[in-house]
């Protein structure tokens, strides 16, 4: 009984994780994380007896994962989010563990309520198809991990269609229709890659045991999946994409981060900032850099680019070792259920290899489920040395306040801010926040953004704002953001109580470190060239200009940057011609969408602006 409710609890937190963008928001992280809490603290009080287990190769080979990816985050730059990472971690191991430990002990229920999930997420993609989106997401907001997790459910949940009659069936196959739903709306090609592959691995464990009947059954199935990830895949082949072939150019440039950092990666949850350098020009569009990418798009790179090829090596012989077993006793055993948890597994780790799934909890949490119920071995003893009451109760409290301070204090502090604007902060709700989450850079940058806002501005607040923009920097050294703001600091308080060449020199140096860390960032040089024409170093600001005219040949921003500096220099005629041309830009560009704040910096007009320099070439006539 005590290994059937941890395995209720199992399933019930598999369905929980769909919700809030598949556990990935905030709320849904602090969701899944206290689901599983809630079930390691339950199998610690009501161990199953006897417990099942995982291979000891996987076991050991985990451990030494585990310990890499600990080793990578005590050097990572940005420590938050490489707890983040850890928590993730930390969350697939703790479900595979678990899985394993129910071994076979799973209610009945278990694949209807994966199929129940499956059939709502299929009726949401219905309706978001309905409502002219392209593509589906169901409330995984991406639709490749909608289409992945579909196609996992349906192959895990196939024992209940193959009941000979009753309503039980008839149910699962209502229930799975709603299901392939899903997959069919998000038109995910890795999802494709993944139904075709988990399809072959089934019928592969399964075919010698099967009669003749199930033989034919199994080909139509085939048949029926192959026709219909074929059709989706054509489909997507026809229509017009202009990034069809961006993976494979954000593929190189993981593979240029790992060889940067081949022993412990650039550090869990470091991919974001580590690919600014590493980052190529958008083939589409007037601009060239307004596209990013933070993760690369690939499970198979993520690992050893984030924490190094050791740790994926490691992982990889952990996988193995699951496996290697379990397709034996899969071949071996009379039922399905454990070559459908196979096929499941499969199917998700086909499609990781061209698609970011662990990014999202609801995809690792059902595969480390998947995994661990397949791998297990039979519970056939109780453990010669089982923990104690004391440490069982140690542990229990252990994991309330690694939860209590690791996920409840920085959602707090999330909700603290969450729909607040950075023009409306008060002093007292940003230090509200730091008190439950005092690592979080932004909002350190942010109380320096506040510091900046008083007026007049005093010595005061620019001693705050600094401090608290130097502490944003040295919580997340790396990302160039934190820079850019520790020069707005420098370069305000260079402009409003200075104006002496100490002052000057701070905000160039920290300009010029955020290039350094982010050198595909015309926004970066335009706003260090702006100052530079404030400071009358008119040189150093026109080279930063022709800079970001360089990288963005077809902006407007850099030509109205130019148009001044050329009026500065005397030159009206380069400055009408530079004007003129921006204004041509802005016009041929205006029905361009805006998709992110810097493509309106860069296309868009700033009318006040072109206005005053029209009125300082009508004053030199």
């Amino acid at each position: 009984m005590r290994g059937r409710l941890l395995a209720g609890g199992l399933a019930v937190l598999a369905v929980a994780a769909t919700a809030f963008e598949g556990g990935g928001s905030p709320h849904g992280i602090l969701l899944v994380h206290g689901l599983l809490v809630l079930l390691a603290m339950l199998a610690l009080a009501f161990p199953p007896a006897p417990p099942g287990r995982l291979p000891r190769g996987t076991g050991a080979a985990l451990i030494v994962f585990g310990m890499l990816v600990l080793a990578s985050a005590v050097r990572a730059p940005y420590a938050f989010a490489a707890w983040l990472v850890l928590q993730d971690v930390a969350f697939g191991l703790a479900a595979l563990f678990l899985a394993s430990r129910v071994a076979g002990d799973w209610p009945r229920w278990t694949p209807l309520a994966l199929l129940t999930a499956g059939a709502v997420q299929g009726g949401l993609a219905l309706t978001q198809t309905l409502r002219g989106e392209a593509r589906a997401a169901g409330t995984l907001l991406n639709p490749n991990h909608l289409g992945g997790w579909a196609v996992a459910v349906l192959l895990a949940a196939v024992p209940p269609l193959l009941v000979r009659g009753g309503r039980v069936r008839l149910l699962a196959a209502a229930l799975a229709g709603g299901t392939a739903l899903g997959f069919v709306f998000s038109r995910s090609r890795g999802a494709v890659l993944g139904m075709l592959g988990g399809v072959a691995v089934l019928a592969v464990l399964r075919w010698a045991r099967m009669p003749a009947a199930g033989r034919r059954a199994a080909l139509g199935g085939a048949v029926l999946a192959l026709l219909l990830g074929g059709t989706l895949f054509a489909l997507r082949l026809r229509e017009q994409d202009p990034y069809r072939w961006t993976r494979m150019r954000i593929w190189a440039a993981a593979s240029e981060i790992a060889r940067g950092a081949p022993w412990l990666g650039c550090g869990p949850g470091q991919f974001g900032t580590a690919a600014a350098r590493v980052r190529f020009p958008d083939p589409v569009g007037p601009l060239r850099w307004d596209r990013t990418f933070s993760l690369p798009h690939s499970d198979l790179l993520r690992v050893p680019t984030e924490l190094g090829i050791p740790a994926a090596l490691a992982l990889l012989a952990s996988l193995g070792c699951a496996v290697a077993g379990a397709v034996r006793r899969a071949r071996e055993e009379s039922t399905l259920t454990r070559a459908c948890a196979l096929a499941g597994v499969a199917a998700l780790a086909l499609q990781a290899l061209v698609d970011d799934l662990s990014a999202r909890p609801a995809l690792v949490g059902l595969a480390a489920i998947l995994l661990g119920s397949a791998a297990a071995l039979p519970g056939d003893r109780v453990p010669r040395s089982p923990l104690s009451r004391a440490t069982r109760l140690g542990l229990a409290a252990l994991l309330a306040v690694l939860f209590a301070a690791g996920d409840v204090a920085p959602w707090l502090a999330w909700r603290t801010l969450a729909g607040i604007p950075r023009r409306e902060d008060t002093q007292a709700r940003l230090h509200r926040a730091l008190r439950w989450n005092p690592v979080h850079p932004d909002t350190h940058l942010r109380l320096a953004e506040q510091a900046l806002r008083a007026r007049p501005l005093r010595l005061e607040n620019y001693a705050e704002g600094r401090a608290e923009a130097e502490t944003a920097v040295r919580l997340s050294p790396k990302d160039a953001r934190y820079r850019v703001g520790l020069a707005q600091v420098e370069a305000t308080a260079c402009q409003a109580l200075f104006r002496d060449e100490a002052a000057r020199a701070r905000a160039s140096l920290a300009y010029a470190e955020a290039e350094a860390l982010a050198p595909h960032q015309p926004a970066i040089l335009l706003e260090h060239g702006i100052f530079l024409l404030f400071a009358q170093d008119v040189e150093g600001a026109r080279r930063l200009a022709e800079r970001a005219r360089a990288l963005e040949p077809d902006a407007v921003a850099p030509r109205l940057l130019l148009a001044r500096i050329h009026l500065v220099l005397g030159d009206a005629e380069a400055a009408k011609r530079l004007l003129a041309d921006a204004e041509a830009l802005a016009a041929q560009h205006r029905d361009v969408p805006r998709e992110s704040p810097y493509a309106a910096t860069m296309l868009d007009l700033d009318r006040a602006e072109a206005a005053a320099l029209h009125r300082a070439m009508h004053a030199l006539r």
